[in-house]
């Protein structure tokens, strides 16, 4: 292997360990606390803001302001008061809306760049016999996207192909 063909192997190897990392965590281990800082913080963002429209009644009739406290629950993670009510509900919802069992994926090899520093894998629900996938295969799989930031990868997007934005409502996809 030439040096270059290397180096782009561990640069692969790198976001490809990032992903499964934080869907060890996610999804074996249900631990979101666990994963948190291999989130990138724009989509911690877009997920508490997520959560927290979905109970803007509730949560504002307990006297909260959303935007101050969608702020501090992403800042603060579970130190939070409203993190275990947060984490049950992002996990059960990906869980059933996106349903993996890690030991079981794989994940594309090919290098997909949305723009620099951003790039998309598919999780793949299985790997396919033999290790590889043959042209025109179909693959149930969840888009996941990373980005680099101060030199670590990580988790832009899970589901989507999309860079999210934050907002009322966030724009996951």
């Amino acid at each position: 292997m030439n040096p270059e063909d290397k180096d782009q192997a561990v640069g692969r190897s790198k976001i490809a360990n990032t992903a499964f990392e934080f869907l060890d965590h996610f999804y074996n281990r249900n631990e979101l606390t666990a994963c948190w800082g291999l989130l990138d913080p724009t989509l911690r963002l877009c997920w508490v803001q997520w959560w927290m429209e979905a109970n803007s009644t509730a949560l504002e009739s307990e006297g909260y302001d959303l935007a101050e406290t969608a702020e501090d629950l992403t800042e603060q993670g579970n130190r939070h008061e409203l993190w275990d009510d947060f984490q049950r509900v992002l996990l059960r919802d990906f869980h059933s809306a996106f349903p993996l069992e890690v030991d079981q994926v794989g994940i594309g090899s090919a290098q997909r760049v949305i723009v620099p520093g951003v790039e998309l894998l598919y999780v793949h629900a299985t790997v396919p016999e033999g290790g590889y996938w043959k042209p025109g295969e179909e693959s149930l799989a969840a888009p996941t996207v990373l980005r680099m930031v101060d030199s670590e990868w990580k988790v832009l997007n899970l589901g989507f192909e999309a860079i999210p934005e934050p907002g009322w409502p966030p724009q996951l996809g």
